[in-house]
């Protein structure tokens, strides 16, 4: 008779075989039993769903053949069945439902996303070269991520420097790069007509339109202030009534405000500030010309930072002080004004549409021209060493300047109309008023019939 001893060792040893029966059970049965070609509805092993790899049949394993398998066992989600994929990444917490192919993808545990070559929507848009990739509210998020629009389509964004969503419409063919792999930094290359919506809790409308392949927007931050760097871009800002737009092919930077608009911006040349009132004649375009360099130009409005700069504007009281090389443009988009010299300063006010106080400034002596004022279509005048004017072959008409006064190399000089053309001489300080058709409206009636009657 055996003793207690031996037959505890038996009982043991029977216990442990059968849980070794049953985990074998409970994993597909063992590799020896597992038939490829009728996989148990449950969990299997990375042998198990090796074998049935090597059997070619790695497109009927389902996401729950493939539930206990680490990213890094999966490896390219490709091999698999897509709509299996699809419910594996759903586990796992990656939404890809939009995917209806794979290429190269493959899957991080640790991030809950997804990086890879290619993935292709229902209406054949290509997800290319994503890192980092997955989808929160509908929203993407990705460290980079190359989009190809197959049709006219839309897609939305976090941009995680201010935290707002960014909607981007994309014409069919069109193209969009993001990338989010410098931190605290956003940036967006996109192909022409594609256009970027910012979405914030803001009354505002903020976009940004391509002016042309390869448009460039760069979003950081510094000293809590978002800064967007534009390159082949406009971004346009509305509310109430007021439409600004900043457009520029080369580098140029704004600094801007959700209900404020835009408070500074570095304008590179070529590239313009314009400002659209709901009160037409308050409307302007500060432009900077092609032998121009970057231009700081500030805008103060209401409660905001002031800022300094080459030129500075006072929104609420329609005073602009413009130094160094600039171009103006009136309500009517016609130029009014061009700083041909880095020295120049110009200061003026408009009311009405009219500019006001226009005086300009210059201390360094300079040969050749250093400023053109054009306050009536009928002429241009251009200040240099030698005052000048030029008669354009035009009928007169209103002008939009109606005072004038300068001091170029401590000489003031007067402008006056004289056998109707227009002619300036160095004199003591002067109010100048243009000559003005008689058949138009007269800013100033009384001053102007008593010029008219002397001309006559």
């Amino acid at each position: 008779m055996l003793n207690k001893k031996v037959l505890s060792l038996i009982a043991i040893l029977i216990i442990i075989n059968s849980l070794n029966v049953l985990a074998e059970i409970g994993s597909g049965g063992s590799d020896a039993d597992f038939d490829v070609n009728n996989p148990p509805n449950q969990a299997l092993t990375l042998d198990q769903v090796s074998a049935m790899k090597e059997a070619g049949l790695a497109k009927d394993l389902t996401a729950t053949h493939l539930q206990d398998l680490t990213s890094d066992q999966l490896g390219d989600l490709n091999q698999y069945n897509t709509d299996a994929v699809k419910d594996l990444l759903k586990q796992r917490g990656v939404d890809a439902s939009r995917f209806n192919s794979f290429e190269g993808v493959t899957l991080d545990d640790a991030t809950k996303t997804i990086s890879g070559s290619k993935a292709i929507d229902s209406t054949g848009n290509t997800y290319e070269n994503f890192e980092n990739l997955n989808f929160k509210n509908g929203n993407i998020l990705a460290d980079y991520l190359q989009f190809k629009a197959a049709l006219d389509s839309s897609f939305s964004i976090i941009n995680p420097v201010d935290n707002c969503k960014v909607n981007f419409f994309v014409p069919a063919g069109g193209e969009v790069t993001v990338n989010n792999k410098n931190q605290g930094i956003f940036e967006t290359i996109t192909s022409q007509n594609t256009k970027q919506a910012i979405a914030c809790q803001c009354p505002s409308e903020t976009n940004f339109i391509s002016l042309d392949n390869q448009a460039k927007l760069t979003v950081d931050k510094a000293n809590d202030e978002v800064r967007y760097n534009l390159v082949n871009l406009c971004l346009q800002y509305k509310r109430n009534g007021v439409e600004e737009e900043v457009c520029s092919n080369r580098n140029s930077a704004v600094k801007l405000s959700c209900e404020n608009g835009v408070l500074c911006s570095s304008l590179a040349p070529n590239a313009h500030f314009s400002y659209k009132d709901s009160d037409p004649l308050n409307s302007y375009k500060v432009q900077i010309p092609d032998n121009g360099k970057d231009y700081g130009l500030c805008i103060a409005k209401y409660s905001s930072k002031l800022y300094a700069g080459d030129g500075l504007i006072f929104q609420e009281k329609q005073e602009f002080e413009l130094n160094g090389i600039v171009e103006f443009y009136n309500f009517e988009n016609e130029k009014i004004y061009l700083g041909n010299d880095l020295n120049n300063k110009a200061k003026f006010n408009i009311i009405k549409g009219i500019v006001q106080e226009f005086s300009l400034s210059n201390n360094l002596k300079k040969e050749g021209i250093l400023a053109k004022l054009l306050p009536i279509k009928s002429f241009e005048i251009i200040e240099s060493e030698t005052p000048l004017v030029d008669p354009l072959q035009e009928k007169p008409s209103i002008s939009y300047i109606n005072f004038y006064s300068t001091d170029l190399h401590g000489k003031n000089i007067e402008f006056f109309s004289q056998n109707l053309t227009l002619n300036q001489q160095a004199r003591a300080t002067h109010t100048y008023y243009p000559y003005i058709d008689e058949e138009q409206e007269l800013i100033n009636t009384a001053w102007y019939k008593k010029i008219l009657e002397k001309l006559k």
